[in-house]
């Protein structure tokens, strides 16, 4: 089967009260790509219908994105939602029988929220009475307090809130597995 093409598409969003309706994911290392992470529903970019999960951001405003870091990017997004609008340039890679492959091929890097107030890039936290006891919550006995422990946790939310953490990993140390942060 041949290999993957990629093909560039322009788009325009207005902001909507909720911002552009799209995250940002990448950008925590040099070279690192910046990617469109999830796309919410009913949002700017969803009624839109062109931008998709794993697209890879090369341009916001004119201004080119490429090997930029995650705060630089944000800090665009930030600009455009004071201009009401945006216009954006993404990559895509597309197999050569024109469809497009799922998520860009590329795991994502950092998450970051919605971009599009002036605090988008800040992290709302919920209550968090609502998160249900583990049983593995502390060590069995024996076990250094720096021993790997894990843990299910139910977290409930809004249609309209945030998990209240990201999930950070990096495309470059795949060893180093996720962390999961404030």
């Amino acid at each position: 089967m041949p290999g993957p093409d990629y093909k560039e598409l322009d788009v325009h969003l207005r902001r909507m009260e909720s911002g552009f309706g799209f995250r940002i994911l990448g950008g925590d290392e040099p070279g690192q790509p910046i990617l469109i992470g999830a796309v919410i529903a009913m949002g700017s970019a969803d009624r839109d219908g062109r931008l998709h999960p794993g697209d890879e951001l090369v341009y916001v405003d004119g201004i080119p994105v490429a090997g930029k870091t995650h705060r630089y990017v944000i800090d665009l997004m930030h600009h455009a939602a004071r201009n009401g609008q945006v216009n954006l340039t993404v990559r895509r890679k597309v197999l050569y029988g024109g469809e497009p492959c799922p998520e860009n091929g590329r795991s994502p890097g950092s998450v970051s929220t919605h971009h599009s107030s002036p605090r988008s890039d800040y992290a709302t936290y919920s209550n968090s009475n609502h998160a249900a006891p583990s049983s593995n919550a502390s060590p069995p006995e024996g076990f250094a307090s720096h021993s790997l422990q894990t843990s299910d946790v139910v977290i409930h939310r809004k249609e309209n809130e945030g998990f209240g953490f990201v999930i950070i990993s990096s495309l470059n140390r795949p060893e180093s597995g996720s962390t999961i942060s404030k």
